[in-house]
């Protein structure tokens, strides 16, 4: 089943795991130009050449960084389907230094709101224990925001072509669901989405 994707609509990725991430979001967006609709991909900046190191510890800088990756997704949006690899919410949390203040980060939570979906992309089991502890302190970081703001989102599974069935079952599930995928222009200021977690036996 292909999902009805009015222009504007943007579906914001999110994750502890950069690479399992941005991959999605490059099959999504494949997936859905097959299908005849035109979708943007928005790349994640720190994945696209910002260095994560050199805005660890300066928090002016990843504002800077996540207001223009929002200007970035609005732009696109005014273009058609988007699907945002980075957001600015993910940008926050993707720093090792100081935590983001709460200013900071309710700004960001309003960006993310506005959007059709959110898929939070799981971790997938890997050998290094450090390396899983650090994913499992961002990934917790992003699950307490989303819940602390009542959102909506839905947690994708899995291992390549097996994530990419998860999240597409995520999104028609959505529609099936009876809440549609609206398009940020069709998303009243402050509206909020149902709250909890999203999910099916194949997704979360």
């Amino acid at each position: 089943m292909t999902p009805r994707l009015p222009p504007g609509c943007v579906i914001a990725l999110l994750g502890a795991c950069a690479t399992e991430r941005d991959a999605l979001a490059q099959a999504l967006a494949a997936r859905l130009n097959q299908r005849g609709i035109a979708a943007t991909l928005v790349a994640d900046p720190l994945a696209a050449g910002a260095s994560e190191a050199a805005h660890d510890d300066d928090g002016t800088a990843r504002m800077l960084l996540a207001t223009r990756l929002l200007h970035r997704i609005r732009q696109a949006a005014a273009r058609g389907v988007v699907i945002a690899a980075g957001t600015p919410l993910g940008v926050l949390a993707a720093t090792q230094g100081p935590a983001p203040d709460d200013a900071a980060v309710a700004w960001a939570l309003t960006a993310q709101r506005h959007w059709a979906m959110t898929l939070l992309v799981g971790i997938a089991a890997s050998p290094g224990a450090a390396t899983n502890s650090a994913l499992a302190a961002r990934d917790a970081r992003l699950r307490t925001w989303l819940l602390g703001a009542g959102m909506t989102f839905s947690v994708v599974h899995g291992d390549g072509s097996q994530r990419l069935a998860n999240a597409w079952n995520a999104i028609v599930a959505q529609q099936d669901g009876g809440d549609g995928v609206a398009s940020d222009a069709a998303m009243p200021a402050g509206a909020a989405r149902r709250t909890g977690v999203q999910g099916c036996d194949r997704c979360s």
